[in-house]
């Protein structure tokens, strides 16, 4: 699904310019490319629905105003500046993109399997919630999947046990834990057979 953000170029200048914006209902924002910047005003409402419907690693459409002409451009979600208090957006920057050259983003993580593992009573340690990727922008995943659904219990997966979408290159470290799985403290595993599973003790071969 294409996300299409409309915006119009800012010309609001001054300290007081951006709570005017926020005022009226907009977001001061700033699309950067290569060898210059845009000011731009996006609406706050679309764009939170954006955000919230794609996360801020999806390619965006900006239909920029300017004059009587509307004039479309790719472009990434740079930066978002939230209010410390009220974690309203209050700004955003956006980055340009060519559709013929690779990007680099960071996706999030999406669990498979995390519901059934919960009710087998494991704990789930999820290490990194989000990958840093390459690839072409129109390629870009909305997440990486991992799926836990059959994960020994004490075992884990790492980035180098991941397998990307078609034209994606995880740019993580191999090394690097994803998710683990464990029991809950105090709690054994149980054997195929059903008991608990008892250490075997070793003992010495008295003389005779």
């Amino acid at each position: 699904m294409e996300l299409v953000l409309q915006a119009e170029t800012r010309t609001e200048r001054g300290t007081g310019a951006a709570p005017k914006l926020r005022g009226a209902g907009f977001i001061p924002a700033v699309v950067y490319a290569r060898g210059f910047h845009e000011t731009i005003k996006v609406s706050r409402r679309e764009l939170e629905r954006l955000v919230a419907h794609g996360g801020t690693s999806r390619l965006l459409k900006l239909a920029i105003q300017r004059g009587k002409k509307v004039e479309e451009q790719p472009v990434l979600i740079k930066e978002l500046q939230r209010d410390p208090v009220k974690e309203d957006i209050i700004h955003v920057d956006f980055q340009a993109v060519a559709m013929d050259q690779p990007v680099t983003t960071e996706v999030p993580v999406r669990l498979v399997g995390a519901e059934k593992r919960h009710k087998e009573g494991v704990l789930i340690e999820l290490l990194l919630h989000a990958l840093s990727i390459s690839c072409l922008p129109n390629a870009i995943p909305e997440a990486i999947t991992v799926d836990i659904t059959n994960l020994p219990v004490g075992e884990s997966l790492h980035v180098r046990d991941l397998t990307p979408p078609a034209g994606v290159k995880i740019l993580t470290p191999a090394d690097e834990v994803v998710v683990t799985i464990a029991l809950p403290a105090g709690v054994e595993e149980v054997t195929p057979t059903g008991e608990a599973a008892e250490p075997e003790l070793v003992t010495e071969k008295k003389e005779e």
